[in-house]
């Protein structure tokens, strides 16, 4: 299956150019300490998106739109651009997306919000204690935490009426998307798939990192890249395979019909699950870079590895992805020059 456009909203990167650059190392993400009651729970680092962005969505959704929703949605649009997809071919287009944490900035010890139920939790009256939260609570908060807010906005923005959803926050979630995208190109179900995940630097995401990382990090933003069954002569790169298993060790991924196809591995592994390093010759760890990102780590590794194909001219690279749960994703990402 064919990679035959990609559209992104990073820290550093609002293209696949500068991407490129981030992986060449010609880019540095800038992270900033985030603190809950004077503590530092982590870094953290959000995408610059201006107002006079062409894709900047309407004005009454902006009060709605969570930052990672928000680069969904021009970065959703920039792909439609990009691969010049009409109207029509998007009518049944399939939207398979997901979404890491979506609390952006609830529990943030400065929020209103919180104040206000800290308050309204230390009276002792039920009925009192309720009202108090009730009016505390404003009026959008339902909306902008909305768990399937990225697919919703995506697919109006964009025009997909075909089959999709929104999946949760593990790692894994992205390469089940990947995978049901697929099966359903080669069903023919869909000419097209539209796939993709939001992240959001939460404190919720630190805290969750936090397992195995004594300052853990993350990044806010978004992916999406278009997968077709036909080539193109602006095609990127092609999925060779995908595997999802649950391991008890590296040796028995092999049963899951586990097989290497190059000798450079992009691997996101946040929670240090053992796996053999050295069957490959050399390793990129996405979460050393990017940090702790389930809602993305998919397609940050398929985007890296068609880096790392560009700029050393390899023909292939393999990606590895561990989740919270120690489950197992792999695929490989082959040069189609």
């Amino acid at each position: 299956m064919y990679i035959n456009g990609i559209g992104l909203i990073l820290p550093e990167a609002s293209n696949f150019n500068e991407f490129i650059d981030l992986a060449r190392g010609n880019r540095n993400i800038e992270f900033l300490p985030k603190y809950l009651k004077n503590n530092l729970l982590g870094y953290y680092a959000n995408p610059q998106i201006s107002p006079e962005n062409p894709y900047y969505p309407k004005p009454q959704d902006i009060k709605i739109l969570r930052t990672d929703v928000l680069a969904a949605v021009i970065a959703a649009q920039s792909l439609v651009n990009e691969a010049h997809l009409e109207r029509q071919q998007l009518l049944n287009a399939n939207l398979w997306m997901t979404t890491g944490f979506f609390d952006e900035n609830i529990i943030d010890e400065n929020s209103k919000l919180i104040r206000y139920l800290s308050k309204a939790y230390q009276i002792q009256d039920k009925k009192q204690r309720l009202r108090k939260i009730y009016r505390a609570i404003p009026p959008l908060l339902g909306l902008n935490t909305l768990t399937n807010l990225t697919e919703s906005y995506v697919a109006q923005y964009i025009g997909a009426k075909g089959r999709g959803t929104q999946l949760g926050n593990t790692s894994a979630s992205g390469y089940y998307a990947v995978g049901k995208a697929l099966a359903q190109i080669k069903s023919e179900a869909t000419e097209i798939a539209i796939v993709g995940g939001s992240n959001v630097a939460s404190i919720s995401c630190l805290l969750t990192a936090d397992r195995k990382s004594n300052i853990p990090k993350s990044i806010t933003g978004a992916i999406l890249i278009l997968l077709e069954k036909k080539l193109r002569k602006t095609t990127y790169a092609k999925i060779d395979k995908l595997i999802t298993c649950f391991p008890e060790s590296f040796e028995d991924i092999y049963q899951c019909g586990f097989s290497l196809s190059s000798d450079v591995l992009v691997v996101y592994n946040p929670f240090g699950y053992n796996y053999e390093q050295t069957k490959w010759r050399r390793k990129f760890q996405l979460d050393k870079i990017f940090g702790y990102v389930p809602g993305i780590s998919a397609f940050l590794s398929i985007l890296y590895a068609i880096s790392i194909m560009k700029i050393e001219g390899l023909r292939s690279v393999d990606c590895l992805d561990f989740d919270y749960f120690g489950r197992m994703s792999f695929l490989t990402i082959k040069s189609v020059k």
